[in-house]
Order: structure tokens, then sequence, then C-alpha cells
């Protein structure tokens, strides 16, 4: 029941802690400015109220490290309190000092036990941190028996009792500054940090005032020392260890700053030392103050290393979490830590990119595979549809075959893993934009006001692109959609295209509401959309890679209140002289065009009259043979029906070569539809 009170009622803020923290800095200032007569009073009340504190504030939980812990701090406020009573007041009895060194000796006991605890937690790596101990052991402990514990038996108190118990404590606060002096060399959080400086701070001023008692001089001014180390344990009260790491590894930064900085300044004053350049009235004196010499260039080497290891601690949390690598947290920021962060930072986006488009593979693969199933039924049921009108019959079959070509594609790719993998195929340009803009004008017959035109004029019929067909087809039918959705209410998407040497640039134009220019900057990248209600930002994206993967590019222009311009380059490939057409038409003198054509071209080429010929000549052709078929066949049979069997034997390459306008056949996407002329008299 105490203990909960205890904690509800000292619960601390992060700002009330800061404001406490920074209230102690004062006060240490403070002190300084302490008449002489009265410091020895001030320092000892001061250091009695701030054991309390220290022992409230362990006492709350969450701060502490268990029961030794709180031993150590009850053995040190009781211990603090005796000193103070026999220092200050006549008469006191040799009873009560000896209880006052018992109470010193448990401190020193439950703080070299807390720290060799904390020591065996760190992960000692043995070698040369185990040497640096016991070397740090054996001279700490040989200076306190000699100009401690000795004059103790030969001093004012000496006793056998006091003597025993001096020299165990002391041997014991030998292993206290021992620890406490390398596991501060190696602390990686603030709450380590101050428990370690104040830990070595209080064997320090003690050792000094524990040689001045004993030789009768009074309290020295290294009372001011354990002051100061007492409120650095107390500041260290405020702040909570945390999970995680605690202590750096030897061979880290961390360790060897301060280790190098360190070992340099002790060897500058061991030389200046040995040269002489100190003045003192005795050896002690001179020690002791090489001592804090030392203490305050390891401090000063551990401020700077900490808060550089908390720098970069900074940058790579902040790239763990996912944000972008944070500046430093101080003055000392380091450039080349920053500019890796930044760098770690960019190869972190990219594998979280990386890990989405694989996720977005795997699921691709998975509904291509998944949707074959019912398309397969689908066809079953396609088969007798013969109460359907022709037109809603051809609908039906051309939707179901471009569904089966994107779920085919898509497999492909995975296979292949990834876009780009399977290389781009050369198909007739007309071809393709036809086949895809007679779909779209089908597709948005009921809005009378908008207008899908073509002007590709008779040359396109004679060019080649490399592309993937059926990626394509969904390039051009989202470029046409995003154009039909820009029009307020009606306008015109108008398709055109530029041919230069060795590529062609198809251009999709609307004279819609346009687009603002801090829009059009970010069009294109992974998400960005623009003005549609539930938009993915991924038709652009592909378009630009896919328009990419062929070895083309895509370019967004536009205007406010003008209209937007989709420039897509690609590629273009050179028609193979000689190779292997086929024609089916009824019409001889189509026949013999045609033939005249292809000779003049150097086209192995043939052309039939019957059905049954044309089927039983393309049978023993390859899957890639480009077949020619009329439409209107006057036996009955329509040529698209025709073309229909020959696509689902496997045949890549199907032209509708009729007078009929191209959306007559936009159901039909894997089919191209062109004209009557030969594809051979007009070459790029």
């Amino acid at each position: 029941m105490f203990t909960t009170a205890l904690r509800s009622c000292t619960v601390i803020s992060p700002k009330a802690a800061a404001i406490f923290r920074w209230s102690l800095v004062f006060l240490g200032a403070a002190l300084l400015l302490v008449p002489a007569g009265h410091r020895s009073e001030t320092y000892l009340a001061v250091e009695v109220a701030t054991d309390a504190a220290i022992l409230l504030l362990v006492a709350r939980g969450g701060r502490g490290r268990g029961p030794v812990l709180t031993a150590m701090a009850v053995s040190l406020l009781a211990a603090d309190i005796l000193y103070s009573v026999t220092y200050t007041q006549a008469g006191f009895t040799p009873f009560l000092f000896h209880v006052q060194v018992t109470a010193y000796l448990a401190y020193s006991l439950s703080t070299a036990w807390f720290l060799l605890k904390t020591y065996k937690e760190s992960g000692p790596e043995g070698g040369a941190e185990s040497l640096l101990l016991l070397a740090l052991f054996a001279i700490f402990t040989t200076l306190q028996i000699k100009y401690v514990a000795i004059p103790t038996y030969s001093g004012i108190f000496a006793s056998t009792y006091v003597y025993l118990m001096t020299t165990v404590h002391r041997t014991a606060e030998s292993g206290v500054l021992a620890l406490a002096v390398l596991l501060g060399m190696k602390a990686r959080s603030r709450y380590w940090f101050l428990m370690l400086i104040g830990l070595t701070l209080l064997p320090l001023a003690s050792f000094a005032i524990g040689y001045n008692t004993t030789m009768a001089n009074g309290v020295p001014f290294a009372e001011y020392g354990w002051v100061v180390g007492l409120f650095l344990l107390l500041a260290a009260q405020t702040y909570d260890p945390g999970p995680g790491q605690h202590f750096a590894k030897w061979s880290s930064v961390r360790v060897r700053l301060v280790w190098f900085v360190s070992l340099l300044a002790a060897v500058l004053l061991l030389l200046l030392y040995l040269m002489k350049a100190f003045v003192s009235g005795d050896t002690f004196t001179l020690t002791y103050s090489l001592f804090f010499m030392l203490f305050g260039v390891w401090l000063a080497a551990n401020l700077i290393a900490l808060r550089v290891s908390e720098d970069i601690d900074g940058m790579l949390a902040g790239l763990e979490a996912g944000g972008s690598a944070p500046a430093g947290a101080s003055a000392l920021t380091i450039y080349e830590a920053e500019l890796f962060a930044g760098r770690l930072k960019a190869a972190y986006d990219t594998i979280k990119s990386q890990s989405r488009l694989a996720a977005l593979a795997d699921l691709s693969a998975q509904v291509a595979h998944d949707i074959r199933s019912p398309l397969a039924v689908l066809d079953a049921a396609l088969k007798d549809v013969s109460q359907f009108p022709e037109s809603k019959r051809l609908l039906i079959s051309g939707a179901a075959g471009r569904i089966r070509d994107i779920a085919d594609d898509l497999l492909e790719k995975n296979r292949q893993a990834g876009p780009g993998a399977r290389p781009p195929e050369a198909r007739p340009l007309s071809g393709l934009v036809e086949a895809v803009l007679a779909e779209k004008r089908l597709q948005f017959r009921d809005r009378k006001e908008v207008l899908i035109e073509a002007e590709l004029g008779p040359e396109a019929g004679g060019i080649l692109v490399l592309v993937r067909p059926a990626e394509f087809n969904r390039v051009l039918s989202n470029l046409v959609n995003n154009g039909v959705e820009a029009l307020e209410p009606g306008g015109r998407v108008l398709v055109s295209f530029t041919a230069v040497e060795d590529s062609v640039m198809l251009k999709v134009s609307d004279n819609g509401r346009g687009i603002a220019p801090e829009i059009l900057a970010r069009l294109g990248q992974r998400g960005e959309t623009h003005g549609k209600a539930g938009g993915s930002g991924l038709g652009l994206y592909h378009a630009k890679a896919a328009a990419e993967g062929w070895g083309g590019s895509l370019s967004v222009s536009s205007e406010i209140g003008k209209g937007t311009t989709v420039a897509l380059t690609l590629p273009r490939a050179a028609r193979r002289a000689g190779g292997r057409a086929l024609l089916l038409d009824d019409d001889a003198l189509v026949r013999l065009n045609w033939k005249t054509a292809a000779s003049a071209a150097g086209v192995n080429f043939s052309a039939y009259e019957k059905i049954a010929e044309f089927l039983a000549a393309a049978a023993a052709e390859p899957a890639d043979t480009p077949l020619f078929i009329d439409s209107e066949l006057g036996v009955g049979r329509a040529g698209e029906e025709v073309a229909l069997d020959l696509h689902e034997k496997g045949f890549l390459d199907i032209t509708l070569a009729t007078g009929h306008a191209p959306e007559k056949f936009a159901q039909l996407t894997w089919l191209k539809v062109a004209g009557k002329e030969p594809p051979w008299d007009l070459q790029a």
C-alpha cells in the first residue's frame, strides 16, 4: 500500500524532469557561492537531502535495479546522516563513529555488487577489457590503502575495528571506481551515463575526504565533488533506462573515442608530472589533483562520444521507423554519418518499393491463375449462344478473349521474373490502335457528346512498332479513358502519331480541363492521381514503366482550360523483307493485287479463295505467321468467325482486311483491323 502511494505521488513528467535537472545545475553553481565559514555545514545538509531524494525516486519503481540499488540508497543516506552528526556535533561517541564506518562499508559493498552485476549484463568481451579492469582496480586499491587505510590506524580514530572496516570499505570502493570508469566508457543511455559518472566521482571525492579526515585536516573542498556526484545520481533517476542494449561493444566508436582521448590525456599528464610541471605542497595533493584532472578529461571524452553515439542511434532509429533519416540532435553531428544515413535511407526505400512490387506481382499472378477456371467455364458456355444476335455474340467472345490475353500476359510476366523480361514484338501500329479505339467507341457510345477519333493516315498501315500487344492495349485503353474523363462534359479525344527514323510518337490528346503545373510534375509516379474519384495512381505509372520496358518513353504536357497531351514514344521495327504471309479473300482482283505487292516486297505470300484450303495452309505454318482474312467471304460464314477459330488454335498475328469501320469489331480485342490495301506497298 505504501509503495503504491509512493509511486503515484512521485510520477515525473518529461517536462518536470527536465526542469528538475536544470534546477540541480543551478543549485550546484549556487553552492560555490556559500561563504567558507558555512560551507561544510551547508554541503552536509545538501548531501543528506539529496540522499533522501535519491532513495525516494529509487523506491518509486521503474527506474531502479532491484533490492541491491535500494540497499545502496538506504546505506548511503544512513552513512551521510551519521557523518553529518559526527562532524557537526562535539562529543560524539566512538560507537556512533563505528556505526558510521559500518554504514559506509554497507554502501560500498552494495554498490560494488550492483556494478559487478551490471558489468556481467553488459556483455564484457574479455581480453583488453578485462585487463583494463584489473589494472584500474590494482591502481586504485594501492592508492586507497597507502593514503587512507594505513593512516587510519595511526590517526585520531585508530582502532582495530575501524582499521578493518576501513580497509574493506576502501578496497570495495576501489572496485566501484574501476567498474564505474570502465562501464562509463560503454554507457549508451543517459540513465546509465549519469549513474556511472556519479559513481565515479563519489569514490574520487571520498578518497580525498578520507585522507584529510584521518589526518585531522578537516573537511576539504573535495566535499563539493561528493555533492556533485550525488546530484548526478539523483538526476539519473529521472531517466528511464528503457529496453534495449544499454552498453556499447568494446569495438564501437563510442568506446574507442573515449579510450583514445583519455589515454592521450593520461600520457600527457604523466609527462607533465615527471617533468615536475605541477607545483604542490605534498605528494598526496598532487596525486589526487592529477586524478581529478584525468576525471575531467575522461568526462569530456564521454560527453562527446555519447552525443555522437546518440546522433547515430537517432538516425538509425528514424530509418528503422520508416521515416527519413533525421538530422543530428546536437552540434556534434558528423557529416559522414548523415551522408551514410541518407544513402541507407535511399536503399531502404528502394527495398520497400521492390517488396511492394514483388507483392503486387505475386497477387497479379494469383489472380491470373485463378481467373482461368471461370474463363474455361465461360468458353464452354459460349459454344451455345446461337440465340444471341451476332453483334452480342462477338462482343461476349471478344471480351472473354481480352480477359484471357490479360491473364496470359500476367502469368508470362511472373514466369519471366517481372515486366520487361519478355521481349517486345513487332506489330502494325494501325491495327493495334484501331482495335483499341473501336472498343473505346463502343464503351462510350452512350456519351454522344464525346468523340474518339484517330488521325493515323494510310502510312500507319506500313509501320511496325516493338511492343507487347496485350500490355499496349491496356496502356492505350487507360490513356483514352483518362482523356474522356477530363472532358467537361463533352469534347474530343484524338489519337495521332508522328514517325521518325527509328521511333514513333503516338499522342493521345484531349481538349478537357487540363492539369495544374504542380500536379503535372508528379504524374507518372506510383500512387499519384489527379481528378479521379477513387483513382489508384497506377495507370500513368504502369504506362510509363511499360513504354520504358519496350525501349520507349512517356511524357505529359497540359495547359489549364485547353487540355492534355500524353506522348508515348515507341521503338520502330523494320519491316522484314521475305517472310511468309497468307490471305483469305473471295475477290480475285484483291488476291492479284496483294500477290503483286508481295512479290515486289520480297514476301513469301499465298492467297486463297476457299476457307478449307486456307485453313489447311495455315495449319502448316508457325503461330506467328501473319494471316489476313476478308470479313465478307461470300460463303455464309464471316471472316471474323474464321479468325476466332485460328486465334483459339494459338495464332498470334491475325488481321481482318476489310472495308468496314474498325469499331464494328471492337469486341475482338485480339484481332487487328486494316483496309483492303496490301501492307507491303507503303513500307517505312
